[in-house]
């Protein structure tokens, strides 16, 4: 019982192997004792009734785990990203840069660096005359351009209000022109609001 017991606590992450590993340790014992009969009888059905309620424990330790784990997932991106257009915010977009400007050192594995700065031109004027619904759904289909339009490897944030920036490392003067044009084509064609609003 208290290989099962220390079965039950540390495999909880992995219910099924557990439960596996804890009834075949128990089988043995408890023939043994339920073919001696009598008051060993007894003590092989307490045993079954023991390893069944530890079983029954380390599933509802699997979900706590679970929930645990879930919830800290919860936190870091709650941490990391814009809750609006879960781009990366200020705070992590800093933090990026830093470890983006560490490896431009010589001999690097990205020598080179380029930072755009992205803001909404007219955007106030969406806010005030469509309200802040219309300005959010903006926004998000920004992001949605961004990610879409921009390579794998760039590191896209929001800064706040209609502000965006992104850092794609490796390249230099002419790909970058070629990737903020291109960004500001897909920007500039027209998108329907919810409202109906274009």
């Amino acid at each position: 019982l208290g290989i099962v017991a220390g079965l039950s606590s540390r495999w909880a992450s992995v219910p099924r192997a557990a439960i596996v590993t804890m009834t075949l340790t128990s089988i043995p014992p408890v023939a043994v004792l339920a073919s001696h009969g009598g008051p060993e009888m007894g003590a092989a059905i307490v045993m079954v009734l023991l390893v069944l309620s530890i079983v029954a424990f380390t599933l509802q330790n699997h979900d706590y785990l679970l929930s645990a784990s879930q919830a800290e997932e919860d936190l870091r991106l709650l941490a990391q990203t814009d809750p609006l257009t879960g781009l990366l915010n200020r705070i992590e977009l800093e933090r990026q840069l830093v470890e983006a400007c560490s490896g431009l050192q010589e001999g690097g594995p990205n020598p080179r660096l380029a930072v755009l700065y992205l803001d909404l031109d007219g955007f106030k004027a969406i806010n005030d005359e469509h309200g802040h619904a219309a300005g959010d759904a903006l926004l998000k289909h920004v992001a949605h351009v961004l990610q879409s339009n921009l390579p794998p490897t760039s590191t896209i944030a929001r800064m706040g209000g209609d502000e965006f920036i992104v850092l794609l490392p490796g390249a230099d003067e002419v790909s970058s022109r070629r990737t903020a044009d291109h960004v500001i084509s897909r920007l500039a064609q027209e998108h329907t609001l919810p409202g109906g609003q274009v």
